[in-house]
């Protein structure tokens, strides 16, 4: 499923944001989003990212994944419904499309 994202739609999921570290740290990330990139710095999709996001989601929640511009939370979406069976939803227009309207990020921190 995939739904144009906006301010007010954030409250309804969990939200994971699958953009690299460094978009993180250059644009800022969503309030309480949990922070999982989908790919390996060669680009290619980790093949842990499945695993890890077993780990990490409340599948009690409505999730939605994220990304720069809709292709890699599309992507997610794909691979999360391929291998897990679970319906999650793609935020269209990505953190582009959200920042143009206005939304505050916080920053990144590095947790590590």
């Amino acid at each position: 499923m995939s739904e144009p994202i906006n301010e007010a739609i954030l409250q309804d999921y969990q939200i994971f944001d699958v953009r690299t570290k460094e978009e993180w740290q250059q644009s800022g990330v969503i309030k309480d989003a949990i922070l999982l990139t989908l790919t390996l710095d060669n680009g290619s999709i980790d093949p842990d990212f499945v695993a890890k996001f077993e780990k990490l989601a409340d599948k009690s929640k409505e999730i939605a994944f994220v990304c720069a511009a809709g292709h890699r939370s599309s992507v997610a979406t794909h691979l999360i419904k391929s291998k897990l069976g679970l319906d999650t939803t793609n935020l269209k227009g990505g953190m582009h499309s959200l920042i143009a309207q206005g939304y505050k990020t916080v920053p990144y921190r590095d947790l590590k």
